[in-house]
């Protein structure tokens, strides 16, 4: 731009006039009055704003203190803290009590285990001390039987040898008599001896057999009884297991609520952990009773003693076949017959 000889008006029509001194950076100064832009060679001026005035010397606004609890969370008093660190300790209580539960009901269980197995070894043993009494009885009711047979047929014999001696005696030895009449007249008498011992063998057996099947009912419902006392002895235990578990967890639910406030369940934490601890001194005493088996007493089967002049004087009763040698020889005898 040459500024030698030339004008140019500006904005608000003022006029720059040219510099005839050596060329240099032109400048422009601010006008306060008319706000023109003035050329010349001075110092040039720029606008001053004004800026924001901080006062350096006013104090920092007060940081809030915090106050921790045992976890790390922050609170803004001292009491919330503490009322928080109880409340922690409340619930680690709590929690060590239901973790205490399995072990403690393991052992109620196991008191309660005892309690049956030794309810059931006395019913084993009484039960088998009353098999082996009725099995001791059964058996010599049937060697008492047996005697009573092997007495019958014995005397039998010695009746009819007897008999046939007597006959002998007679002269009516090789007779009729000795064959037929003498053995059936022995023979009954022996039929009546063998069917007495039968019906006190019989009578005996069934008073066994009865005392014993009413012990095996008695044994039975005893049973029952003891299997369902261990089932409701288990139930119960678990149902207070369970009943503890509950009201822990809903204790430690309550303290975490809001930690640093009082709750009503911390006054609690003792008797339920106290509660848990009881779990194990459940030991309940089974107040079943033993069946009881008294074997009867058994009768006793008594043959009658050899009777040859008994059997000899059924054939002179009325009815009696008439084997007229044998009637004529006892009739004859005036003293008593003998073997």
């Amino acid at each position: 731009m040459d500024l030698q000889g030339s004008s140019s008006l500006l904005q608000g029509g003022t006029t720059i006039a040219p510099v005839t001194t050596s060329p240099q950076i032109s400048t422009y100064q601010t006008q306060p009055a008319t706000n023109v832009l003035n050329y010349s060679g001075s110092t040039p001026t720029y606008p001053v704003y004004n800026a924001t005035t901080y006062d350096t010397t006013a104090t920092a606004p007060a940081q809030p203190t915090y106050y921790y609890d045992s976890a790390g969370n922050a609170y803004t008093d001292q009491a919330s803290a503490t009322q928080a660190d109880q409340n922690l300790a409340a619930i680690q209580l709590a929690q060590a009590a239901l973790n205490r539960i399995p072990n403690q009901l393991a052992i109620a269980d196991q008191n309660i285990g005892t309690q049956y197995d030794q309810s059931k070894q006395s019913l084993d043993t009484d039960a088998a001390n009353a098999l082996s009494s009725f099995n001791t009885s059964s058996t010599q009711n049937q060697q008492d039987y047996r005697t009573g047979q092997n007495t019958v047929n014995s005397q039998a014999s010695q009746d009819n040898q007897s008999l046939l001696r007597i006959l002998a005696g007679l002269g009516a030895g090789g007779g009729s008599e000795a064959k037929y009449l003498i053995p059936s007249l022995v023979g009954n008498v022996a039929s009546k001896g063998l069917s007495a011992a039968a019906q006190t063998f019989g009578q005996n057996a069934q008073g066994l057999n009865t005392a014993y099947g009413n012990f095996q009912n008695q044994d039975k419902t005893e049973r029952a009884n003891l299997e369902n006392w261990l089932s409701s002895q288990n139930n119960s235990a678990q149902s207070t297991a369970d009943q503890n578990k509950i009201s822990l967890l809903q204790t430690i639910a309550g303290l975490q609520t809001n930690l640093s406030a009082a709750s009503p369940y911390l006054s609690q934490i003792n008797d339920l952990s106290s509660a848990v601890d009881n779990l194990a001194k459940i030991n309940p005493q089974y107040a079943g009773s033993l069946p009881q088996y008294v074997a009867p007493s058994l009768s006793t089967f008594v043959p009658q003693g050899n009777q040859p002049i008994a059997i000899a004087q059924q054939a002179t009763q009325p009815g009696t076949p008439s084997y007229l040698s044998l009637l004529s020889g006892l009739k004859d005898k005036t003293s008593p017959l003998t073997a």
